[in-house]
């Protein structure tokens, strides 16, 4: 950079023939446009004036110049909003984790004193989600285990993925996403067995839910990153997705593929809006407050309506 006086300035400016292709208040951002002119191959001065820096190219070269930096400009747009976004929600906190870990725990324990009941009213069953318009088991039925070890696999699985989604997307935000995405994946899986019979029951429709919302979120977040703005980057997220699938969520007797499968693909449809609302809304705290009392009555609202159903 060139700091000369005032007319010194002029006079380097015009023994040159220079034309100013802009001023900026700061000298990273001068220096950044300084950086797309020499791709160019073209020189560049900049000079120091009223405090503000100014980027001159020679004259004849000032119409290409300008639309290469209008170009550059409009490419990073969306990159450069990214510094902006909180490196994690303000709001983050493991308590709505371990939150669902104690009503998994108090609802297997409720299920020893009164299985026939729970599984009866509880669980997920195609023909009465459908026909019979019981939407609720999408709900509880999340809440529902068959025994301690199908527990213990979902509580595992459960905290890793849950942990990295509520520090992707605020605790609040986060806890909402879980609910959803598992209900909705018990939804389709209704849907897809319909008419015929199918019940089933465990959180691990809403575990691969949150393995779909961080590949949501992945993809997106992809799409600002010079380095991975090629289409087979963007197949990463979403490989690696189906990876988890068919190593932990294919396998095995009485395991509900369809569940795993739609419940990851439910997260990753709500992952990529999801984090645009995050970044547009969620900045301001009190909405993260409005998703956690959602999440709270969608859940309470399903169980009261299982309670009342039974006998």
């Amino acid at each position: 950079m060139t700091d000369l006086p005032e007319r010194e300035q002029e006079t380097e400016a015009d023994s040159h023939n220079l034309s100013e292709v802009g001023a900026y208040d700061s000298f990273r951002r001068a220096n950044e446009h300084g950086l797309v002119i020499l791709s160019m191959g073209l020189p560049y001065w900049m000079f120091r004036r009223d405090g503000r820096f100014h980027l001159c190219v020679e004259a004849e070269s000032i119409d290409p110049v300008r639309d290469q930096i209008s170009r550059y400009d409009r490419e990073n747009r969306a990159w450069n909003l990214q510094p902006h976004l909180p490196a994690q929600p303000a709001d983050y906190s493991l308590i709505p984790l371990y939150c669902i870990g104690f009503l998994l725990l108090f609802f297997f324990a409720a299920q020893q004193r009164a299985p026939a009941f729970f599984l009866e009213y509880g669980a997920v069953d195609a023909v009465a989600i459908i026909s019979g318009g019981e939407w609720w088991r999408s709900v509880t039925a999340l809440s529902l285990h068959v025994n301690i070890a199908h527990l213990v696999a979902n509580l595992v699985a459960g905290g890793l993925f849950g942990w990295l989604v509520l520090r992707g997307f605020g605790s609040s935000f986060g806890s909402f996403l879980l609910l959803l995405s598992g209900s909705i994946g018990n939804l389709v899986t209704a849907y897809f067995y319909h008419p015929g019979d199918h019940f089933s029951v465990g959180a691990s429709t809403m575990v691969f839910g949150a393995v779909g919302l961080l590949v949501g979120k992945a993809m997106l977040e992809m799409r600002h990153e010079p380095r991975f703005r090629g289409w087979r980057y963007r197949l990463i997220p979403p490989a690696v997705g189906f990876i988890l699938l068919g190593l932990y969520g294919a396998g095995g007797e009485n395991v509900d593929i369809a569940a795993h499968l739609f419940g990851m693909l439910a997260g990753i449809a709500l992952g990529v809006p999801a984090h645009w609302i995050q970044w547009r809304l969620l900045r301001r705290s009190p909405w993260q407050y409005f998703f956690l009392v959602a999440a709270s009555f969608y859940f309470c609202a399903a169980w009261f309506r299982a309670l009342n159903a039974g006998p």
